[in-house]
């Protein structure tokens, strides 16, 4: 708080007055405060020793502001501070939001008093987890796109819905933003979440240490424990050995992930803290994990890095396979446990099956050319959706992993009840409800409910019926199920 202390009042180069009224965070190039002006808050550099350094400093702001990032989740600076040996701009940030770092404690200090399964369900559970790295990922996949990285990626310059009930993500410290192409630019980190190839001098800021940064991250958000120890944070898991020394080893890539499934040479292994990640998540999105904290640690394996697009796309491929569980041990007072269907459709907290409260969907595509010698004119797209009991599910002409796919109009909402599969039509469409055995078609332009006395395992198909899709009907895309 030596800031706050020293300037418990700023001025902007407008003449406006903020008084700092709290420390929001601090990463590896300054410090952010609370200001009593609604919504608007404030970014100090560290103390810079020369006019040189702060005329950069300065620039880089005004550079930062000029870039085409207005339509990223990222506070921009919309004023620049009048200090004295500092640097510092004020920017707004929305009502109902905290730092990534203050909800993660949350969550550990109320595991103290509740099971770790209760806290992680009453905190909104995997699907929330889900969707916030969702957010997340889209706003870094999109900065990359336009050939800027972010830099100092930490929880501590994340913001995120304050209640539950939301998943809105924001990114503050703009000023950390740089081209991809910059050299001998300093590089900032935060302790714990610099890229190993920073720490061992190879390597600045780039789109590939952002994606280790965000990766740390998930992986905390998602198991509560740091790829390289038992703890959510590095600092406190080598107790009988020097800290500074072993931090510094970790963050260079010397000790083995510990959830490595090739290498269990970390001794430090996890045991017991948080969740197991391996188990809790499904195997196309740990292979994620596995590429870049086991293969991508040493700078022969950087290349194997996953992208944040890769990251985008399994996160949604991630939250499409969600379930909820229906058993009272998962049952809170705003949430259900959500986990990853499996084949038994058994939940990862209470261990019990939920496959009669559940759907699955498949999409194919349809074409009457012949692709290969052994192809067969229904395509599978590898892209399943799970419908749970009493939860609504959307489906879009757009592939699920789009940016900002939720604002855009579904065509079709599908939702599970005890009295069976309603099926309704969005966006104006007229659905083709197909029984895939006898090729019999309904075409419907308002809720349509299949009864669960009918049910007889047989194939159907939805469709948007051939006047809105294709109009010679050769080939279109259908949602295939088991009723």
């Amino acid at each position: 708080m030596a800031v706050a202390q020293k300037n418990k009042e700023v001025k902007d180069t407008h003449g406006t007055v903020y008084e700092l009224t709290s420390k929001l965070g601090q990463g590896g190039q300054g410090q952010v405060f609370t200001t009593n002006h609604h919504n608007l808050i404030v970014k100090i550099t560290n103390p810079i020793d020369s006019d040189v350094k702060r005329h950069q400093e300065f620039a880089k702001i005004q550079w930062v502001v000029r870039r085409p990032i207005r339509d990223l989740n990222i506070a921009l600076p919309i004023a620049v501070l009048k200090l004295k040996n500092r640097v510092g701009y004020v920017m707004e940030l929305m009502d109902n939001l905290e730092s990534l770092t203050q909800q993660i404690k949350r969550i550990q200090d109320s595991s103290i008093n509740v099971s770790m399964a209760d806290a992680y369900r009453d905190t909104g559970g995997l699907a929330r987890r889900i969707k916030l790295l969702i957010q997340l990922a889209q706003t870094l996949a999109q900065l990359h796109g336009k050939g800027l990285c972010y830099g100092d990626l930490s929880p501590d310059n994340i913001y995120v819905s304050t209640s539950y009930d939301h998943n809105e993500v924001w990114l503050i410290d703009a000023d950390n933003i740089k081209t991809q192409e910059s050299s001998h630019a300093a590089s900032y980190y935060t302790p714990g979440y610099g890229a190993p190839e920073v720490l061992r001098n190879e390597s600045e800021n780039s789109s590939w240490t952002d994606c280790w940064a965000f990766a740390v991250i998930a992986q905390q958000l998602l198991a509560h424990n740091h790829p390289y120890n038992e703890g959510i944070g590095v600092e406190d898991a080598y107790d009988d050995e020097d800290s500074d020394v072993v931090d510094e080893q970790v963050e260079q890539g010397a000790y083995a992930w510990i959830f490595d499934p090739e290498d269990d040479s970390n001794e430090h292994k996890h045991n017991g803290a948080g969740m197991p990640l391996n188990e809790l998540i499904n195997d196309d999105l740990f292979e994620l994990f596995k590429r870049c904290f086991a293969d991508s640690r040493l700078r022969s394996g950087l290349y194997l890095r996953p992208s944040m697009n890769e990251w985008h796309h399994e996160l949604n491929k991630t939250l499409q396979i969600l379930m909820y569980c229906q058993h009272q041990p998962c049952q809170g007072e705003h949430f259900q446990s959500s986990f990853v269907a499996n084949n038994d459709r058994q939940c990862f907290f209470c261990g019990e099956s939920n496959e009669p409260y559940s759907l699955s969907i498949s999409q194919f595509f349809y074409t009457t050319e012949q692709i290969d010698d052994t192809s067969s004119q229904d395509i599978d797209c590898h892209n399943t959706s799970i419908i749970s009991l009493n939860y609504d599910k959307y489906l879009y002409t757009e592939p699920y992993s789009r940016f900002d796919l939720t604002k855009l109009s579904p065509w079709c909402e599908l939702k599970l009840t005890d009295d069976g599969l309603h099926i309704t039509p969005k966006n104006n469409e007229t659905i083709t409800i197909i029984r895939l055995k006898d090729n019999k078609t309904v075409d419907i332009k308002k809720t349509r409910l299949l009864k669960i006395a009918i049910k007889r395992n047989d194939f159907y198909a939805l469709k948007i019926s051939s006047s809105s899709s294709s109009t010679d009907n050769t080939s279109y895309f259908f949602w295939r199920f088991i009723w």
